[in-house]
């Protein structure tokens, strides 16, 4: 299930928590299968695993 990230000419709206968290979203979906069928318990497992396999990036 993806979710539409927010269009803007601006980069700081494009940093912002909004458009951060829908292209974080998309990633996690992407790479997880079968997110329509998952549990919450599920589901918050899978994004750790996922979170674990993602390098930081903090761009100020």
């Amino acid at each position: 299930m993806l979710v539409q990230v927010p269009r803007s000419p601006s980069r700081q709206h494009q940093r912002s928590y909004i458009a951060r968290t829908a292209k974080l979203w998309n990633s996690l979906t992407a790479a997880t299968s079968d997110t329509q069928t998952m549990s919450t318990r599920q589901m918050k497992v899978a994004a750790h695993r996922w979170r674990k396999t993602q390098t930081p990036t903090l761009v100020l």
